[in-house]
């Protein structure tokens, strides 16, 4: 009889017992489903669970690692959720190779398992699992998912954000407008603001005048006419 580890119909034409099985008194034995041993096993001890699978909770079978997760090593260790920002659809799944990144500015949760749950970036806007573009110009989006992007002017007239904003806050006030109680509002005449943001107005100089309404720069203060004069922040002629 062919010794353990080995199988065959004489002690004299044995062979090693291959991957997967294991083998006494010449018998060949499979190991269970989803299970691996190595070559010239003895005995079912011997048969751990192969890659992608995991030891079921009542410790008798092994178990497909579930989507979102990979399992790279044999043996009864639990299945390792994809990172951060990365999904995968398959079940089993024998390495972290299987764990596909998500779309350009988007992101999903740890173990994340179909490429639907990759959302969009706050500041990008699109339909989950594809690839988000970054909110325009005088918009913004503070969540991340689907949502579209809120223009500025809905929430805050006469503002102005850079491309991808993430917040209301990003929508600051536009040239000839400055904030007061959180509203943008115009320079009044004989005034102007050259910049974007919450600055004050300015006013004209003595001996100018502007008659303009949320006026953008000193060019609009106007010198008075000869052997006139006018105090600072003059709004008209007269």
């Amino acid at each position: 009889i062919c010794v353990d580890g080995t199988f065959g119909f004489s002690d004299t034409n044995c062979t090693a017992c291959p991957e997967g099985f294991w083998c006494t008194q010449g018998a060949q034995i499979q190991c269970q489903a989803n299970a691996w041993s190595p070559v010239g096993s003895t005995s079912n001890e011997s048969c751990v669970c192969d890659l992608g699978y995991t030891l079921s909770a009542d410790r008798v079978t092994c178990e497909a690692c579930p989507v979102g997760t990979y399992k790279d090593e044999r043996g009864s260790g639990e299945c390792i959720a994809c990172v951060a920002g990365s999904f995968s659809e398959l079940e089993a799944a024998p390495s972290k190779w299987w764990c596909g990144g998500c779309p350009n500015n988007s992101w999903s949760f740890e173990g994340s398992g179909a490429l639907t749950d990759c959302k969009c970036d706050a500041g990008y806007h699109g339909l989950d699992g594809q690839e988000c573009s970054p909110c325009p110009a005088n918009s913004f989006k503070p969540e991340t998912g689907s949502a579209h992007c809120t223009l500025c002017s809905s929430v805050k007239p006469f503002t102005a954000s850079p491309v991808a904003s993430t917040h209301m806050d990003a929508c600051i006030c536009l040239p000839g407008y400055a904030e007061t109680l959180g509203f943008c509002v115009a320079c009044a005449p004989g005034q102007y603001k050259v910049g974007y943001g919450a600055g004050i107005c300015q006013s004209c100089l003595a001996g100018t005048y502007s008659s303009v309404i949320a006026a953008t720069g000193e060019s609009t203060c106007t010198p008075c006419p000869a052997g006139t004069w006018s105090e600072e922040g003059a709004g008209s002629l007269n």
